[in-house]
Parts: structure tokens; C-alpha cells; sequence
């Protein structure tokens, strides 16, 4: 069973007066007492962060101001354990908060927390959503940025985007949660800071519209499974040996059952129209899809109509 030893906490640091130095120090404060080895990334602060950097339990990087995404990837690559945790330099841990995240971790699924709000609202205890595939394209980071999970997973997740703006760690979770699943711990773990400086609420009208925008990259680029058993794929980081198959096919009327040891089958998988990869579940196969449409698939990543099991795939049959 892991222990706190086994985790890095990961911590992105841009601080821009000295307030946010003062929460930066009651953030370390709370990492420190977890046990876990902590990393901080300064994404180049510009007032200094000197005062907090005098414990030598801490791990310094700095880096040039590349954004939030960047920092935490810096840290993630520095952490010397496989297990990770992110957490945002003005918020704070519960003691004991990373023993009580392991309680639930299995060794493979993501584990995220609920959390309490503190600052300008105060909530003690904010529940969460239970995990369900569907959740990923319905909400824009349905959990916090504080998911504990492995390096592994980072880096076949894709890692953190640098490119966007707002709501990176929503999107990030998305993809990762897509292939690995998530547990929820029930316990608020995570104190979340509300204050007037937080990004979302200086751009309001700005991170309104990010939010649809990274809701719609996610419904491209993830497909939710009708339940939570097995793995799942994302597009974007898919390294399998598969090919892309691109026979897509509108009128099955007149086409053959089979074809090369294919046979002829309709995508029933959600309800996006929009175009993107489903692997098979046996062979492994990337299939091109998009909702309705017809392919030649391998037989054993499809199903008869008449069968209730979860492949997507179901064998056409003339009338």
C-alpha cells in the first residue's frame, strides 16, 4: 500500500504581490506536514518569493513565466516519486489530507477530493460529483485540479497544455479521467481559496467563453464509455499499433456483410456527430467513426443487435 513518502506534491508558484507570498508560505506550510516530498516551480514571480524559500524540505525550480500549465509540467518532470498530487499555490492541504486520498487509491485510478472553500465564501464541506464517464463532457472540471495520480498517467494523458488560458487543469483532467477513470474521496482534503484575484473571476466574461471553447475540445477529442469498466483512449495521445481505418460508409443497403474478413457494422457510441477515434476492444483497431455511421470492422470489436454487452459496434443486417 503507498504511503505519503511515495507522493510528490506538486506546487505552480507566480506570485505577484506579497499577500500571495504570505499564501504561498501557508500552502508549503500545509504540503509540508503531509510527509510527501513537495516541488514548487516559480513561474519567474515578479516580487520576490526569497522569504519562503529557506526550507530546505522544499524542492526549488525556477523557470521562465511560461503559465500555469507550464509550471506544473516542470515540477511533475522534477518529482522524484511516481505518485503526484497538484496543488495551487494559494490553496491549502488538511492534515492528514494525503494519507486520506490513499485510503482510496487502488494503485491505477485517479483519485480526486472533495474540497472545502475558505476566503470570501466559505463552504466547510463542497461535495463533488460522484465519477461517471458522462460527467467529462457535460462539465468543464467537474473535479479540482487535485488528483492524485502517477507520472505514467501524466505523460500518457499528454500532460498539461500550455497553450490555453483558462481551465487547463479541467482539461487536463478530462483527458486523463477519460483513460484511467477516477474515484472520488467523500473527505473536504483540499482547502480552496476564494479571493477577488482568482483568474476566473478578474476575466469573468473572458473565461465564460474559454469555458464552452474547452468544452468542445473535450467532446472532439474524448469519447466517454457507457460504463466505468476498462481503460479508456484518448485521440490525442492514442500510441497503439492500430491502424485508422477510414472506410466509412454511408448506405450499407447494397454493401457486402463482409469484406476481407471485415464485416459490416454501424457506430452507436454517443451522440456526436463530430468525427473521431474509437479503439476496438479486442483488436486493438482505431477506428474512424462518427455517430450513425457505417464500417468494415473486425469482428470481434462488434456485437449482434440482439446482444447487451458494450461494444459500440453493432454487426448491420439487411432487412
Amino acid at each position: 500500500m503507498a504511503q505519503a513518502s511515495d507522493v510528490t506534491i506538486i506546487i505552480p508558484a507566480y506570485c505577484k504581490s506579497e499577500e500571495e507570498v504570505g499564501w504561498l508560505r501557508e500552502c508549503l506550510d500545509s504540503a509540508l506536514i503531509q510527509g510527501c516530498e513537495v516541488v514548487v516551480c516559480d513561474d519567474e514571480s515578479p516580487v520576490s518569493i526569497e522569504l519562503v524559500r529557506i526550507d530546505y524540505r522544499v524542492r526549488w525550480i525556477r523557470t521562465h513565466h511560461g503559465g500555469v500549465s507550464h509550471a506544473r509540467n516542470i515540477a511533475i518532470t522534477a518529482a522524484g516519486t511516481d505518485l503526484i498530487l497538484p496543488l495551487d499555490g494559494d490553496d491549502r492541504l488538511a492534515p492528514r489530507a494525503v494519507a486520506k486520498m490513499l485510503e482510496y487509491w487502488d494503485g491505477e485510478i485517479p483519485v480526486y477530493p472533495d474540497i472545502r472553500k475558505f476566503g470570501i465564501e466559505d463552504v466547510p464541506h463542497y461535495e463533488l460529483f460522484d465519477f461517471k464517464c458522462e460527467h467529462l463532457v457535460k462539465y468543464v472540471g467537474f473535479t479540482s485540479v487535485n488528483v492524485l495520480h502517477t507520472k505514467k498517467q501524466w505523460e500518457e494523458s499528454g500532460r498539461y497544455d500550455e497553450t490555453l488560458e483558462f481551465y487547463e487543469d479541467g482539461e487536463y483532467n478530462a483527458r486523463l479521467m477519460s483513460r484511467f477513470c477516477a474515484v472520488r474521496c467523500p473527505f473536504p482534503v483540499v482547502e480552496y481559496r476564494m479571493h477577488p484575484k482568482q483568474r476566473t473571476r478578474q476575466y469573468d466574461k473572458e473565461s465564460s467563453i474559454y469555458a464552452k471553447k474547452i468544452l468542445n475540445q473535450i467532446r472532439r477529442t474524448i469519447m466517454p464509455c457507457a460504463s466505468c469498466g476498462g481503460h479508456r483512449k484518448t485521440t490525442s495521445s492514442y500510441t497503439g499499433g492500430g491502424a485508422f481505418p477510414q472506410n466509412i460508409i454511408q448506405d450499407p443497403t447494397h454493401m457486402p456483410l463482409t469484406q476481407d474478413g471485415l464485416v459490416l457494422c454501424q457506430y452507436v457510441g454517443g451522440q456526436g456527430r463530430g468525427k473521431h477515434y474509437y479503439e476496438g476492444m479486442y483488436s486493438k483497431i482505431v477506428y474512424r467513426v462518427s455517430w450513425g455511421v457505417y464500417v468494415y470492422a473486425d469482428p470481434r470489436d462488434t456485437r449482434a443487435a440482439s446482444e447487451n454487452t458494450p461494444s459500440f459496434l453493432v454487426r448491420y443486417e439487411k432487412k
